[in-house]
């Protein structure tokens, strides 16, 4: 009996113990995880640093002013190197281009030989009335002025490094002189004299030659005044008005049917030829 309560006895303890190693362990256990709780809740509180401030703070000084300057030289050499080849590309058009306007000019020049024939101007002569000779073309201007302020049609001629003021010529229905006299009550300058145009050979569109050679009879004969208005007219008609450098021409159309005073016509067709 003796020896079955000393196992009990030794049981009892043995069990005792076990629970105090089991509550021990439990609360060791969970302190440890208390002070994990704690730790996690630390590293939360923690304030978080940028990548970037802690790289910026890592980076030298003077490795950032290397970069700058090769940042810079490298836009420096682009810049450089692109002014170089616009220059380069301008001043291959700049060859080209004027290669190309001269084909096209020397294509056109040959279309207008082509279409042209060539006419004889002869000698002119007719009778003018000069009311001044100028050295300068402003002061002749000026006094063309004058004459247009009373209604009188004129025109400036240069010869020999001098502007003629010109206010009439024989080629018209009454005489010169009864034109002076008119001009003279007008207190216009009036200078009869001899009006000579150099004879030039022409060269004329084709379409225009024939209408050209019918003006230059006239001119070389003083006669333009007496073509009746419907001739005149009907030459206007067969004149081509798309002719290159016959403008002069054309113009002096306009005047010669609108039966302009004091024979400009002749004057204004002789130095339109003779600009030809």
């Amino acid at each position: 009996m003796a020896e079955k309560n000393k196992i009990v006895i030794s049981f009892n303890r043995d069990q005792e113990q076990t629970k105090k190693e089991i509550v021990q362990a439990q609360e060791e256990q969970a302190a440890s995880q208390i002070k994990k709780v704690h730790h996690i809740h630390e590293i939360k509180r923690q304030p978080k640093i940028s990548k970037f401030t802690a790289v910026k703070n890592n980076v030298n000084p003077s490795y950032m002013k290397h970069v700058s300057i090769s940042i810079m030289t490298a836009i420096v050499v682009s810049v450089f190197l692109g002014f170089i080849l616009l220059k380069l590309f301008v001043s291959v058009t700049e060859e080209t281009a004027p290669a190309a306007e001269s084909l096209t000019e020397g294509s056109k020049a040959e279309i207008t030989a082509a279409a042209q024939v060539p006419v004889k101007l002869p000698e002119l002569e007719t009778q003018v009335v000069q009311s001044g000779v100028f050295t300068s073309e402003e002061t002749a201007l000026e006094w063309q002025k004058d004459l247009s302020d009373k209604s009188l049609p004129s025109l400036i001629w240069k010869q020999n490094d001098q502007y003629f003021l010109l206010s009439g010529t024989s080629d018209l229905d009454v005489g010169i002189q009864s034109l002076t006299g008119e001009l003279a009550k007008l207190d216009v300058p009036t200078y009869i004299k001899k009006w000579n145009v150099p004879a030039a050979d022409l060269m004329i569109t084709e379409n225009n030659a024939a209408v050209a050679e019918t003006i230059i009879t006239h001119l070389e004969n003083n006669t333009l005044h007496t073509v009746p208005v419907e001739e005149r007219k009907a030459l206007l008609e067969k004149w081509d008005d798309s002719a290159v450098g016959e403008e002069k021409v054309r113009k002096a159309f306009d005047g010669w049917v609108n039966e302009q005073a004091n024979g400009l016509t002749w004057l204004e067709f002789a130095q339109a030829f003779e600009s030809l």
